[in-house]
């Protein structure tokens, strides 16, 4: 619903002004070899989190099948659905409320060569836990969905 509030004062109309946007997630393209078969990734953090002393859990984008490339020219197929689409179309909140906690995330978007194989997922998590200065949450705990996984 738009709601445009007019006023005429003096022949001349007046339009409230739109509310500002959220604040977007700074969303930045990393071509960097993880194993042999990640090319590059997506980073996505909060704009306060390298000021922030604040831990944030880690969630991990994989893609599907449409978006398997090399990691450079390639990364961009990962950003054209879901989750990342929304991240560089600036639509995903910074922050979700559950029980009463609110909750942001540093977000990983990597771009496989292949379909991985779980000793390159674990490549994959052991970088995202030595990246400076990452600070995970707690130890990861898996939850499974079709193509993310949140630890």
């Amino acid at each position: 619903m738009l709601l445009l509030a007019v006023c005429s004062c003096n022949n001349q109309s007046v339009v409230a002004p739109s509310p500002a946007p959220p604040e977007p997630y700074l969303l930045k393209a990393r071509s960097i070899n993880i194993g042999d078969n990640v090319g590059g990734f997506y980073e996505a953090i909060p704009p306060s989190y390298a000021e922030s002393s604040r831990k944030y859990p880690l969630l991990l984008f994989f893609h599907g099948s449409g978006a398997l490339g090399n990691g450079k020219e390639d990364l961009s197929k990962v950003l054209k659905l879901a989750l990342p689409k929304l991240i560089a179309e600036n639509k995903l909140p910074l922050s979700f409320t559950s029980g009463n906690q609110n909750f942001s995330f540093v977000i990983l978007m990597p771009q496989f060569k292949a379909w991985p194989k779980p000793n390159q997922v674990s490549q994959l998590i052991n970088y995202a836990f030595g990246i400076q200065p990452f600070k995970p949450e707690k130890e990861p705990k898996p939850i499974d969905g079709m193509f993310e996984i949140c630890f």
